[in-house]
């Protein structure tokens, strides 16, 4: 059974890598850890990027796979990369600007990983890229 899909949003400026955080659970209601991606051959986490004012934007501008040992945190962190809210996030990734080719697009980032007691747990992210007069 997949999990509640978490969301998140936000800007970037053009020609910067966009950084993703986001709190991600496991069906069951705890924290998605790397312990929770163990033990399954092959990638565990991987990830489309689509540009939704696309003519085909079901069709995927990028894809890739990502470290569970360097993206997942066994503990919430409450760095300057989050201000939600006191709790934190345990997934932080960036991607690459390459990705997001047209300042003023916006784009969605759908990320899942495959876990070892619920298959699949699913998070989005929407990011505007702002464009910027020199790049």
């Amino acid at each position: 059974m997949p999990s509640e899909v978490v969301v998140s949003r936000g800007s970037v400026l053009e020609g910067v890598d966009p950084v993703v955080v986001a709190a991600v659970e496991t069906p069951d209601g705890t924290n998605l850890v790397q312990g929770d991606l163990t033990g399954i051959a092959g990638s565990r986490i991987v990830y489309s990027i689509f540009d939704r004012n696309a003519t085909a934007p079901a069709t995927a501008l990028a894809t890739g796979t990502l470290d569970e040992t360097v993206v997942i945190f066994d503990t919430m962190q409450t760095d300057g990369y989050w201000g939600l809210d006191d709790a934190g996030y345990n997934f932080r990734s960036s991607f690459p600007t390459a990705s997001f080719p047209n300042g003023g697009g916006s784009y969605r980032i759908e990320i899942h990983g495959v876990t070892t007691a619920f298959n699949i747990v699913k998070w989005i992210a929407y990011v505007d890229v702002v464009e910027a007069m020199a790049v």
